[in-house]
């Protein structure tokens, strides 16, 4: 998994230390809406509500999942293009190390 930036539109929270952040999905005609902590959130254009948010990437079956920094880490399928380009052009690295033999047959 790689952290990333993701895009999405950003409103005000209920509480001072959060923003409600909108993530488009891939079908264009769905969305998810949350509340993150504001700090794992970037405003680029306030008066238009354009922002990033802080989330995990990953790759399953060619489409690119974000898990958003919610309290249960919700999963979301999103469009490449709301990636930066080196995630969305899988040139992105993952940050786990891949297993061992042993630990493979181990199981972990």
């Amino acid at each position: 998994m790689n952290d990333s930036w993701l895009k999405c539109s950003v409103s005000q929270g209920m509480f001072s230390d959060e923003l409600a952040v909108t993530i488009h999905a891939l079908d264009e005609e769905d969305s998810t809406s949350v509340f993150v902590p504001s700090d794992l959130v970037r405003r680029l254009n306030p008066a238009q509500a354009e922002g990033q948010v802080k989330v995990r990437t990953y790759m399953q079956d060619s489409t690119w999942w974000a898990i958003l920094p919610t309290e249960y880490g919700l999963p979301v399928p999103v469009k490449n293009s709301d990636l930066p380009s080196d995630c969305a052009s899988g040139k992105a690295r993952s940050n786990t190390r891949p297993r061992t033999r042993a630990e493979f047959q181990r199981g972990r």
